[in-house]
């Protein structure tokens, strides 16, 4: 397997926690666990980043989001990949180690609008890492202007 894309990403590559596979299940948990080792983990593997990339680090929550966002350094495959595992949660099959991580924040629904414009149905794909947005003709592609946005908010 491919550890990184070729090219760099258009707009910033997501890397969500949901509960149901989560520490505890809880996704701040994850999020958390994340931030403190420098270290981000996913399943999806057709939303890989390139080196250098914008992340944004998403836990997923009824009432909001933890959020943080990071740039993406080495690939990991070694004992550091199993540190949700070994607390309860899940193995992600890819891992790679973050630099200049913003502290993590907590923003409802209604924040997040406020700083990006996205409507109610945006918000729905916002933070769904199956809505890639590399490609600058779909309809989906303002998703990704978004995601800048919190970017850029959450560097401010």
């Amino acid at each position: 397997m491919k550890r990184f894309k070729s090219i760099k990403s258009i707009s910033p590559v997501l890397f969500p926690y949901t509960d149901r596979y989560s520490v505890r299940a809880d996704a701040a948990q994850d999020l958390l666990i994340s931030h403190k080792a420098k270290i981000i983990g996913k399943d999806n593997v057709a939303r890989k980043p390139a080196l250098g990339d914008d992340t944004l680090v998403v836990g997923k929550k009824p009432d909001g989001f933890h959020i943080f966002t990071a740039k993406v350094s080495h690939w990991v495959d070694d004992e550091r990949k199993d540190i949700w595992y070994k607390k309860g949660g899940n193995r992600w099959k890819i891992n790679y180690e973050i630099t200049k991580a913003t502290e993590p924040v907590f923003l409802t629904k209604e924040d997040i609008q406020t700083i990006t414009g996205a409507s109610d149905k945006d918000m729905s794909r916002l933070f769904v890492d199956q809505f890639g947005t590399d490609d600058p003709n779909s309809k989906i592609a303002h998703l990704g202007d978004f995601r800048k946005k919190l970017v850029d908010y959450l560097r401010s």
